[in-house]
């Protein structure tokens, strides 16, 4: 995968529903474009809550072999659903 930006920012309305957040809190917005084979395939949008994942910016995301791994290894998230 290759980080296309990273930002915080307030949720929309809609990513705000769907992660049970106010529209006045902080979101981080990860846009990835997810490669195979070094071909892109799709782009891919992640919001989580930002108080959940402190200090996210520091880790080297486009180094990290998954998302997923990331969020269980240093903040202990386990993701259980995930809208594609």
């Amino acid at each position: 995968s290759k980080v296309l930006s990273l930002t915080r920012q307030a949720p929309s309305r809609s990513a705000a529903q769907l992660l049970n957040l106010s529209t006045d809190s902080t979101v981080i917005k990860i846009v990835r474009l997810r490669l195979v084979d070094d071909e892109p395939i799709m782009m891919e949008t992640c919001y989580l809550p930002a108080a959940l994942v402190p200090e996210l910016e520091a880790h080297h995301l486009e180094q990290e072999q998954s998302l997923y791994r990331l969020l269980t290894t240093p903040y202990g998230i386990q993701a259980i659903e995930a809208d594609e």
